[in-house]
């Protein structure tokens, strides 16, 4: 039950992250918005990675890091070509089944979820596809439609993968080694090519939005963590949930109109979490 509580508390801080990422993105390019993501919860995670250098990766740990720093990156990389040809809804939805992905290599790699929980990752990914794909697809150009597949379904792959090596990081050492990966390779490749060439301002406007955007995507990871710790299956499908809460804060705060496939999709996924409520009390 604490995996799923921590994998829930993920999810909401990743939606609340999705909400404040899309409004500051709105008013920068979407690769400087992601530098100021990256290139903030760098300065946030310094004090935590000081206090756990007693505790340093060690040799195959290496290989976890660099798996999800590499595949991060990577996947945001592909997030952001979809959208050149297709509708950011289809991208995200299709990009949101990470979790799945990451239950899957779990499972693959020697976690043996209940029945009852084999059963919620279908329920849970139907309902965030429900709630997440976007009813009007024809304005895709036919020549365009498969490159924005392929490129949301390897966001997915990259994203599965990512999260899964950093639930196993976080389940050999302090959790704050799980989320530095991906950070210092944005810082790398992002913010340092961006400063140099003086392409990093940032309207005052959207500091505020650009701080609660790190430091959420910062709690989400580190929920995402300590929910892995339990069982990676649960923190995977559970915390991938968090496309479906940004769509319910934006009907709420927003006051955005849910569609009955939507509200169909949302009872999906309350039905999904409550199972994995019932496996993991068993």
């Amino acid at each position: 039950m604490t995996a799923l509580l921590f994998a829930l508390a993920a999810a909401v801080s990743w939606g609340v992250s999705a909400l404040t990422g899309a409004h500051m993105s709105r008013g920068m390019n979407p690769f400087r918005a992601l530098a100021w993501n990256m290139g903030l919860g760098m300065i946030m995670l310094l004090p935590f990675v000081a206090v756990s250098l007693s505790q340093l990766p060690q040799g195959s740990q290496w290989l976890w890091l660099l798996a999800t720093g590499v595949a991060t990156v990577l996947a945001f990389l592909c997030d952001y070509e979809g959208v050149r040809y297709g509708p950011v809804g289809l991208i995200g939805a299709i990009a949101s089944t990470e979790g799945a992905v990451a239950a899957l290599l779990a499972i693959a790699f020697g976690e043996r979820p209940s029945p009852l929980l084999l059963i919620a990752i279908p329920v849970l990914t139907a309902g965030l596809l429900m709630v997440m794909l976007p009813s009007e697809l024809t304005h895709i150009h036919a020549s365009n439609w498969p490159r924005a597949v392929t490129f949301a379904s390897l966001a997915a792959l990259f994203f599965g993968i990512g999260v899964f090596a950093a639930g196993q990081i976080a389940g050999q050492l302090p959790v704050v080694w799980a989320i530095v990966p991906a950070r210092a390779l944005g810082t790398l490749a992002l913010v340092i090519p961006l400063a140099a060439a003086a392409k990093m301002a940032l309207p005052k406007a959207l500091l505020p939005w650009a701080l609660v955007t790190s430091l959420c995507d910062l709690l989400g990871f580190a929920f995402f963590g300590l929910a892995a710790r339990g069982s990676i299956v649960i923190a995977a499908i559970v915390s991938g949930q968090f496309g479906v809460l940004a769509v319910i804060f934006a009907a709420v705060r927003l006051h955005e109109h849910l569609t009955r496939r939507q509200a169909l999709g949302v009872a999906f996924v309350g039905l999904g979490i409550a199972m994995v409520a019932g496996a993991s009390a068993l």
